[in-house]
């Protein structure tokens, strides 16, 4: 993890930017992903659109305040060709 910060056990376990990368020599490599962990911030009312998120990270969620809502669509053809 960052200086000052983890990712839960369950989610660096099973992360597969770090499974891939596990036995590579690091950030140094040129093969292993440059970002591994960031930090995103949101204020009230906003929101992510639909989206993968990068290098295959896994994401872990810790809120201070307020609520996440998420709004998941079952893998159909209709919903797999809008988002193709």
């Amino acid at each position: 993890g960052g200086e000052g910060a983890s990712s839960p056990t369950a989610s660096s376990s099973t992360d597969s930017t770090t499974v891939r990368f596990r036995n590579t020599k690091g950030l140094g490599s040129k093969t292993h992903p440059k970002v591994q962990m960031y930090c995103l911030m949101s204020v009230a009312g906003s929101y992510t659109d639909f989206h993968v998120d990068f290098g295959g990270t896994s994401v872990w969620y810790h809120l201070l305040f307020g609520k996440k809502v998420f709004l998941l669509a079952p893998p159909t053809a209709a919903n797999l060709a809008a988002f193709s």
